[in-house]
Formats: structure tokens, C-alpha cells, sequence
């Protein structure tokens, strides 16, 4: 029991200095972000309690165009990212099946229902007439 109540003292302690330690560090960044201080603040400077970030006024608004063309950026880098991934993973999937001896599904018919260009509106083609050309009396 003695032992269990040493180890218990012990985590108490570490857990307490890693509070203490990230107590620290969330205060020296907050004092960078609101006060931009760029070198580094000694232990003994530190401050004991955090300091909070001042919200932005309501009057700093940024504009609707601003918001928008971030959006799209951040639409884009998702689009961008999910491409990445999912190429990533059919290369995986090669991979993995020309490994097992296996070949990888061939892509579906354009036209059938599992087709990408199924949800894509269609274009009515004519078909070129098998008619003889009539020709206009002149």
C-alpha cells in the first residue's frame, strides 16, 4: 500500500509539472500573438496566469468578397486534397491487386448506369441520314 501511495505522489507530481509546463507555453504564445514579441521570455519573466486574446470588434468585419474568395480556396485545396488521396489509393489498389495475381475492375461503359457521365445532362445527337440528298429545283 505504501509503494501505491509513492507512485501515486509521483504521477500526481508529473501531471502537475506538465500543467504547469503548458501553462507556460500557452502563455508565451499568447503574449507573442497579442503583443508580438519576437524573443524568447526567460522562465523567470514568465508570466503565472494566462493571458487571453482580445476578440476582434464587431466593426472589423471582413467583407463578403474577402469571405468568399476564402471559401473558394478553401473549396479548391479540399478538392485538391481529395484528389490527391484518392489517386493515392487507387495506386494502392493496383498495387495491391497485381500483388494477389488479380486484375483491377475495368471502368464502367460510358452510357451504362454506373457511369460518372450518367448524372451529366446528355446532348441529343442526329443521326446522319441515310436518305438520298434532295436537291432543290433551281
Amino acid at each position: 500500500m505504501v509503494r501505491f501511495g509513492i507512485l501515486r505522489n509521483e504521477v500526481i507530481d508529473k501531471a502537475k509539472e506538465k500543467r504547469e509546463k503548458a501553462d507556460r507555453l500557452l502563455s508565451h504564445m499568447s503574449n507573442q500573438v497579442q503583443y508580438g514579441i519576437k524573443r524568447r521570455l526567460r522562465r523567470s519573466r514568465t508570466p503565472q496566469k494566462l493571458v487571453e486574446v482580445k476578440e476582434p470588434s464587431e466593426d472589423s468585419e471582413p467583407d463578403l468578397e474577402q469571405l468568399l474568395s476564402q471559401k473558394q480556396q478553401e473549396e479548391r485545396r479540399q478538392r485538391k486534397q481529395l484528389k490527391k488521396s484518392v489517386a493515392k489509393f487507387d495506386k494502392w489498389m493496383a498495387n495491391y491487386l497485381e500483388r494477389e495475381g488479380l486484375k483491377p475492375p475495368k471502368p464502367p461503359a460510358p452510357g451504362s448506369p454506373d457511369s460518372p457521365e450518367a448524372d451529366a445532362p446528355r446532348r441529343i445527337r442526329r443521326r446522319p441520314s441515310t436518305a438520298p440528298a434532295m436537291r432543290r429545283p433551281s
